[in-house]
């Protein structure tokens, strides 16, 4: 996709941003910052199948696939089925991370609450709900609310107003401090974004 913003700001807002995907996977960043700390709050919808997801503390990996703008980072994930809205995806690895170490994949799913410690070990302290019951708050082909919060270890993700997973990354190595936020759309498939806003702290 390409690059979307190229204004540093402290609060951005974004229009519409619609993407319609036919290869295998797309990105659009913003280009203000690499934030550390911030909150993120968005609007989407998916039309058509595939899947979607919203990276952040992402670094550049043009090496990685056919698109120059591949990121890898934390991912905020969802897709049009609605199995697995704001499961926390790692598909990347810190920039300072030695050579060769691998990534987490598939974090916290819905549901849970996780504690990442050092090693890649991982501990699930809690839960914010039922799997089943949160499957049900993505309103399937309709708008949904995303918001995001990463301060320090701490990275909450929220789904029309309900918490859906929080984690604690305390894995010195392969955590992410800082990095580019994206969109991102995966498959064949259709996705439109709206209302982006982000704040810094």
């Amino acid at each position: 996709m390409g690059k979307l913003g190229q204004k540093s700001a402290k609060n951005f807002r974004a229009p519409l941003l619609p993407m319609v995907i036919r290869r295998r996977a797309a990105y659009c960043s913003w280009m203000g910052g690499e934030p550390a700390d911030f909150k993120l709050k968005l609007e989407f919808r998916m039309l058509v199948g595939g899947n979607s997801d919203i990276p952040y503390r992402s670094v550049s990996q043009p090496g990685r696939g056919p698109s120059p703008y591949d990121v890898g980072g934390y991912q905020y994930d969802f897709d049009f089925a609605g199995n697995y809205p704001g499961n926390l995806y790692e598909n990347g690895m810190a920039a300072n991370a030695p050579a060769g170490t691998g990534n987490r994949g598939i974090i916290s799913y819905k549901g849970q609450v996780v504690h990442l410690l050092p090693d890649a070990k991982r501990e699930t302290i809690g839960c914010v709900g039922d799997a089943t019951d949160l499957k049900g708050v993505m309103n399937i082909n309709g708008w949904n609310y995303i918001h995001i919060m990463a301060r320090g270890p701490v990275l909450l993700h929220l789904l029309n107003g309900r918490l859906i997973t929080a984690t604690i990354d305390d894995d010195p190595v392969r955590r992410k401090t800082n990095g580019r936020i994206a969109v991102q759309m995966e498959g064949l498939g259709e996705v439109h974004f709206r209302n982006i806003w982000l704040k810094n702290w």
